[in-house]
């Protein structure tokens, strides 16, 4: 499961996401390998958001307040 915010770094881009917002069929996404392709995506439909890159995290910092950072070691996937 994916979760939102990458926060400060990131290890590796999984793909790029474009979400879709359509009022009969829900939401959805298409995924690239590439940026371009998923700009290019975005730029054709009115319902698109710009693309976000879903990617894994072998480490991360927590800024749970302003200015408190915590260094995590443990790996997640998100948006």
């Amino acid at each position: 499961m994916a979760k939102s915010g990458g926060g400060y770094v990131w290890d590796h881009v999984l793909e790029y996401r474009v979400w879709c917002h359509d009022g009969d069929e829900g939401d959805y996404y298409y995924a690239f390998a590439t940026y371009a392709e998923a700009h290019e995506c975005s730029e054709q439909s009115k319902q698109a958001d710009d693309p976000l890159a879903l990617v894994l995290q072998h480490e991360h910092i927590n800024e749970d307040e302003p200015g408190q950072y915590v260094h995590i070691r443990v790996p997640r996937i998100t948006e």
